[in-house]
């Protein structure tokens, strides 16, 4: 499983971070300010991610090594950004609308439509409808099960992309 999160979120959720995934990887720090454009804008958000690496390496033992940008809003000064830091840009191709409040049937139908050999799922471990993402948590191991039953295997991106 790939995890990506905000270095607030990981503080508060501490055990989940420290087990599991064998790849970490880090989203903007503050969604808005990755789309901007500009050197200071740009320097404030390579330390925003320099911090949520740092919490992310402290609560797991692993550097991140790739890097999610919010909405997928990727500019040159994102990717820019992003390689400053050593960060590899992952995308998605499975977008689970989960933050949006969608019923666990309504992500199932994403995952079930799009979900393809290579997909890689997004969905949210921070915001939701008023806070509520108690549909993204229910709808995770119906999406493993659906998986799982029509042969997909799961793999980190690196070996994802090794295989591209």
């Amino acid at each position: 499983m790939r995890r990506f999160s905000l270095s607030e979120n990981m503080r508060k959720n501490t055990p989940i971070w420290s087990s599991g995934s064998k790849t970490k990887g880090t989203p903007s720090e503050t969604t808005p300010g990755i789309i901007r454009i500009g050197e200071a804008l740009r320097r404030r958000d390579r330390e925003r991610n320099y911090e949520t690496d740092t919490v992310l390496e402290r609560l797991t033992g692993a550097k991140p090594t790739l890097f999610r940008a919010p909405y997928g809003a990727v500019s040159a000064d994102v990717t820019t950004a992003a390689a400053e830091t050593g960060h590899l840009m992952i995308g998605w191709s499975v977008d689970t609308m989960d933050w949006d409040g969608k019923n666990v049937a309504q992500i199932l139908a994403a995952v079930r439509k799009e979900g393809k050999p290579g997909s890689i799922v997004l969905q949210h471990s921070a915001g939701g409808k008023n806070g509520n993402l108690s549909n993204t948590v229910a709808a995770l191991p119906q999406i493993i099960s659906y998986f799982q039953k029509n042969g997909y295997a799961f793999v980190t991106v690196p070996e994802l992309l090794s295989d591209k």
